[in-house]
């Protein structure tokens, strides 16, 4: 059963222009705030531990969860501990209502953040997803089956992480969704967002993300 939003919310504030040019284009910096999970956000009992990198490309898990969704957007997100393990227990992400808000630059709803572990960055976010004609008690109406987009943001912290990319979602069972992660963005947390399709679209259902090790800390 999904669990209410806490009453503060994530806030974003667009940065400057970060200037770094990856493959498609360049990306600019935003404030994602973390907020405490609390008992239905996330881990009561704080983050897990920490799923060293030995060397680049070994899995790590994600340690902890938060809603990340902005203040302003009509979205929610549900159950976000479930995002943490595979299991079949889902996170939920929806659009509830006409409103939206950009997000360096890309219009989105519902967002969850997962954070890895002290000292990781990852090369690769693995997410395993799909579309939902119902999350967290809103459910799709004349245009279900449509939407299916994700948006991706990564960094070193909450408070500074960039646009990575939209997302396609292709099936609409769960599927294991791979997307590379340049050295340049430090990425140690990950906020993934239901892109401000119509209200009326279907939403996301997540059941884990989790990454692969970039290169370990020098003497680490």
């Amino acid at each position: 059963m999904c669990k209410n939003a806490p009453q503060m919310r994530a806030l974003a504030v667009l940065a400057s222009l970060a200037g770094l040019l990856l493959a498609a284009s360049c990306t600019n910096n935003t404030t994602v705030v973390k907020q405490d999970p609390g008992t239905d956000q996330g881990l009561p009992g704080g983050p897990r531990e920490t799923v060293p990198c030995k060397k680049a490309g070994d899995p790590t898990a994600a340690v902890d969860a938060v809603d990340a969704t902005q203040d302003g957007a009509d979205g929610t997100v549900c159950d976000v501990a479930n995002i943490l393990d595979e299991d079949d227990n889902i996170t939920g992400v929806a659009r509830t209502g006409a409103g939206k808000v950009s997000l360096v630059g890309h219009d989105v709803n519902g967002c969850v953040g997962v954070k890895f572990g002290d000292n990781v960055t990852i090369s690769s976010l693995i997410m395993k997803m799909r579309p939902s004609s119902g999350s967290c008690g809103h459910a799709c109406g004349a245009t279900c089956g449509s939407g299916w987009k994700v948006g991706i943001y990564v960094g070193p912290t909450y408070s500074n992480v960039q646009y990575l990319q939209q997302l396609s979602l292709t099936q609409k069972d769960f599927f294991e969704y791979r997307v590379a992660v340049h050295s340049s963005y430090a990425a140690n947390v990950a906020v993934i967002c239901r892109e401000a399709t119509p209200e009326t679209d279907d939403d996301l259902a997540i059941d884990i993300v989790s990454g692969l090790c970039g290169d370990p800390p020098k003497g680490g």
